[in-house]
């Protein structure tokens, strides 16, 4: 598969869509560094001019845009993973970009297309507002077009929600104390009842004896 595509700003993708590379991402020292600019005089002006260089780093290559817009069609066929976002952490805003995707994995349908291209620009953002990924997907000899609109701007990750932090002991030690509470409670007013009872009962018969009165003998 050789992939087409018109760049406009910054661009993540590698051979074969197997190993993608979300923006932002750091480089690592595993990876053949490029800078590219279409400003600056010295130095390599389009990413096709960095891929033409042998890379035998594991990562494959690590290509920083230095400008704030970026304009370049690209073929890709090589096996290296390629990285390419913008440098010193400032955002690059795509415009738009269109991809063309010749016998992809047989895997790719038309059903999956859109969440894969969406995987591949993972954490982008675009100025474009409608439309901001155009793609055609040739299949079989069938071709699928369709086109994905990339956010503005990227949506905070919300805040985790802090767990409330229990003390077990202590909860354990009221329990108890307030189990005790009960316990002791209940079997007071028993008792006191029982003891009312006792001597108010109109069916006891047994007269109690007053005091200075004497029994017959």
């Amino acid at each position: 598969m050789i992939p087409t595509i018109f760049l406009a700003l910054s661009l993540l993708i590698c051979n074969n869509c197997k190993d993608i590379h979300p923006q932002p991402a750091i480089s690592t020292n595993n990876a053949c560094l490029f800078n590219v600019s279409q400003t600056i005089y010295h130095g390599y002006h389009k990413i096709a001019e960095v891929l033409e260089q042998n890379c035998t780093q594991s990562d494959g290559f690590d290509i920083a845009l230095l400008d704030s817009t970026h304009v370049e069609q690209i073929f890709i066929a090589q096996e290296s993973s390629i990285l390419i976002k913008g440098e010193k952490e400032i955002p690059t805003i795509w415009s738009y970009a269109f991809l063309k995707f010749d016998n992809p994995p047989q895997n790719w349908t038309s059903d999956n297309i859109q969440d894969i291209i969406k995987d591949l620009f993972n954490n982008s953002i675009s100025d474009a507002r409608a439309g901001s990924i155009y793609y055609e997907m040739n299949h079989d000899n069938i071709t699928y077009p369709g086109n994905i609109t990339l956010p503005d701007h990227i949506q905070p990750s919300p805040e985790p929600i802090p767990e409330k932090k229990h003390n077990t002991k202590y909860i354990i030690i009221g329990v108890i104390v307030g189990f005790v509470i009960f316990i002791l409670t209940a079997f007071a007013i028993f008792i006191v009842f029982r003891k009312s009872k006792i001597a108010y009962d109109p069916n006891d018969r047994r007269q109690l004896i007053k005091r200075g009165q004497y029994r017959s003998t």
